[in-house]
């Protein structure tokens, strides 16, 4: 029974100390962050599940060709990746229970659900006056996200609302959403976002609001970092689809710029 005992108790020792050995670490250099999984080799040209603080939750990364992580932007397969280079879904960075930190896990190997709590525009039936336009889904939309974080700018907490992006690699984003011709006015609150690096001093971005069919401009507005917090107002009588354009017309000084715009509260009223 001992030499039963013993044999269990080497394989797990054995286990547990493969599992140290190949255990990852983050690396850097001058073109980036890739990870080591401590084997001779490292990703690229994937998803991979990697557990960085040995706390039993990994976080998903994206890594390129060359194997250096992705980073706040939107990968080839069209999912948004936070400034640290998670996987984001409608604001919430995505994790999985690992138990054991062991290197990485492919995201082809797992089953991963995630879902919106939107409703898509064409299909609400309400019969309200009003209508909180960010409450649906934007029929298409570039560098265009939800907004799940407390934020408080101008006097006012953002969380639930929205935001546009935009950066130096990546100076244009928009959002266009579906109407119906059933509403006369649009209000909409707004705030360059000036905390967590996501507007840079100097930079300069434009929004633009507009009829998506007759290209009609509804709205214009020239942003800047001390740009204090304004309304949108658009007359969107006879207006099928609405169309927001949001771009970087001067990047500044900054290394890396980056000039983002916080909206909420998106008011129709009929």
């Amino acid at each position: 029974m001992r030499k039963v005992i013993l044999t269990i108790l080497t394989v797990i020792i054995a286990i547990v100390a493969c599992f140290t050995a190949l255990a990852g670490t983050w690396k850097s250099d001058s073109n980036g962050w890739w990870y080591d999984e401590g084997n001779g080799s490292y990703p690229k040209n994937t998803w991979s599940w990697i557990d960085g603080n040995d706390d039993g939750v990994s976080e998903c990364y994206y890594f390129n060709e060359n194997g250096y992580c992705l980073i706040n932007t939107i990968t080839p397969d069209n999912y948004y990746v936070n400034p640290s280079g998670a996987w984001v879904e409608n604001g919430i960075v995505q994790t999985k229970d690992t138990g054991v930190s062991a290197g990485t896990e492919a995201l082809d190997s797992v089953d991963v659900v995630s879902g919106s709590n939107k409703t898509s525009s064409k299909s609400d039936n309400s019969n309200s006056n009003k209508k909180n336009m960010l409450e649906s889904d934007p029929e298409i939309s570039y560098q265009f996200f939800d907004n799940s974080e407390y934020i408080t700018l101008s006097g006012d907490n953002w969380k639930g609302g929205a935001y546009f992006y935009t950066s130096d690699w990546y100076p244009e984003s928009y959002a266009e959403f579906y109407l119906g011709k059933k509403y006369k006015k649009l209000t909409i609150k707004a705030t360059p976002f000036t905390k967590n690096y996501r507007y840079s001093m100097g930079v300069k971005t434009e929004l633009i609001v507009s009829n998506a069919e007759t290209e009609e401009v509804l709205f214009t507005k020239e942003i800047t970092e001390t740009t204090k917090k304004f309304t949108i107002e658009a007359d969107v009588t006879d207006v099928d689809y609405i169309r927001f354009d949001y771009r970087m017309t001067y990047r500044g000084e900054s290394v890396v710029p980056a000039g983002s715009l916080l909206i909420k509260d998106a008011i129709l009223t009929m």
